[in-house]
């Protein structure tokens, strides 16, 4: 085990070493340290390319920090907006997992710490030209 943790939003957050690093919040795979690449791609580049020249993004969740990475692969793209509710999520990604959790060192990167929805329903209409969504709660 790498880290026992307990959040506010998330209980506890075990980490193992079996198959790379695995995480697990509230009994839910949410990462595994040899495949992420293929989840956060996928999330990121099929929205992003449907779009022309998008330039200001918000995501919801991704509190790892692998789609902020993909995100930042968008020359267009001037603005990243994260909205992640648990800044020890945040902590954690960035100490055990830098490979992913190098999006955070982005400039265009600014990181809100709130509720998903109350964040999307505060932005005026329009503000976003995508939205991503990486969470495994409800939203």
């Amino acid at each position: 085990m790498l880290a026992l943790s307990n959040s506010k939003y998330s209980g506890p957050n075990y980490m193992s070493e079996r198959h790379g690093k695995v995480v697990i919040l509230d009994g839910y795979i949410q990462l595994t340290e040899k495949d992420e690449f293929a989840y956060q791609e996928m999330l990121t580049h099929l929205a992003l390319c449907s779009i022309p020249n998008p330039k200001k993004v918000l995501l919801v969740g991704g509190g790892d920090g692998g789609i902020l990475r993909e995100i930042s692969r968008h020359s267009s793209v001037e603005h990243i907006d994260i909205c992640e509710m648990d800044t020890m999520v945040i902590d954690v990604y960035k100490k055990l997992f830098p490979e992913i959790a190098v999006g955070y060192e982005d400039p265009r990167v600014h990181v809100h710490i709130a509720e998903g929805i109350s964040f999307v329903n505060s932005a005026p209409e329009g503000t976003y030209d995508a939205i991503i969504v990486d969470a495994f709660a409800p939203i």
